[in-house]
């Protein structure tokens, strides 16, 4: 982790420095040789005292917000400090400058699209430091629909696998709902439920399904239920999305992935006491992967259910 990290500070301090050599300060040029002479610095403290007193001076320049933020992340990642230093906090803030400046443009340049993209790996590698891992995805498939970034991509697919056999307990469920809602999107959660192989029956003990996961269809699927019946969902409806893997037909696997949502819903009505009517099902198939391509770990991801907050 520590290799790709220095990596990525690395290749964006060289990208930033290239790319802005003379468009950083149009409206504050007597900045300029401060913030040239903070990106020289080796102290990271001292990097951030210079580089915020260019922030005051340069308000609304994402290229600063960007380059400070960066000189925290090190600090941080220099000191090991603990997920709830403020410091971390302060940090996000400024990758998140970058992102609400750069929003404001019309049409990015090539230079901004990867500096935007460089920011939301960096934002989604703090989020795993400070455990949240749903906000750390977030921003790694945001930086990848930007442009290709096969370190982003790498993290993603690492992240969705140890979700797809540890498995989401019900505090990581409620807070994909809540992210999801805070951001503006769907609320709507991927839950790696496993059944066993070439079946819509749940499994009952871990690792059943053959694909070595940590926890029973069974067991998520409760975890689930717990969530979805407390007072708080009393007035809401569901809809449960079956996804599989790659392999098979289509019609092969949009049956497959409709009976497993079904298989999911009755044993929600079953065991928590949830009226039907409040759970609907529909099965994607392999239409909707969350990850293209397949190897052990992406066909793992790719097989799931998906629960989406209706009303």
């Amino acid at each position: 982790m520590k290799n790709i990290k220095i990596t990525l500070f690395v290749f964006y301090c060289i990208f930033t420095i290239a790319i802005f050599p003379s468009t950083v300060f149009p409206e504050c040029s007597d900045m300029k040789n401060l913030y040239q002479h903070a990106l020289k610095q080796d102290d990271s403290s001292r990097k951030i005292s210079m580089l915020e007193k260019v922030r005051v001076e340069c308000p609304g320049n994402f290229v600063v917000f960007y380059e400070l933020g960066k000189a925290i992340h090190t600090l941080c990642m220099e000191k090991n400090l603990p997920p709830e230093d403020e410091l971390w906090a302060k940090a996000i803030i400024q990758f998140k400058d970058v992102l609400t400046t750069l929003a404001n443009i019309q049409s990015l340049a090539e230079q901004q699209k990867k500096l935007k993209a460089g920011t939301c790996v960096h934002l989604g590698e703090i989020y795993e430091r400070v455990n949240n891992i749903y906000l750390a995805k977030f921003y790694y498939k945001m930086a990848i629909s930007i442009i290709p970034f096969k370190m982003a991509e790498e993290r993603l697919i690492d992240l969705e696998y140890h979700h797809s056999t540890k498995g989401l307990d019900e505090q990581e469920i409620m807070l994909g709902f809540k992210t999801a809602k805070a951001y503006g999107v769907e609320p709507t959660v991927d839950i790696p439920i496993h059944f066993e192989y070439d079946s819509s029956m749940l499994t009952s003990t871990p690792g059943q399904d053959g694909a070595g996961g940590g926890i029973s269809g069974i067991e998520q699927a409760g975890k689930l239920g717990n969530v979805i019946s407390a007072p708080g969902f009393s007035q809401n409806s569901f809809l449960l999305i079956g996804h599989t893997d790659i392999h098979g037909s289509d019609a092969y696997n949009d049956k497959l992935s409709r009976e497993r949502a079904e298989s999911v819903k009755r044993y929600l009505v079953d065991n928590f006491n949830i009226p039907s009517h409040r759970i609907t099902t529909r099965g994607d198939g392999k239409r909707n992967l969350k990850i293209q391509g397949s190897s052990e770990k992406i066909d793992a991801i790719n097989r799931r259910v998906e629960i989406v907050i209706i009303n």
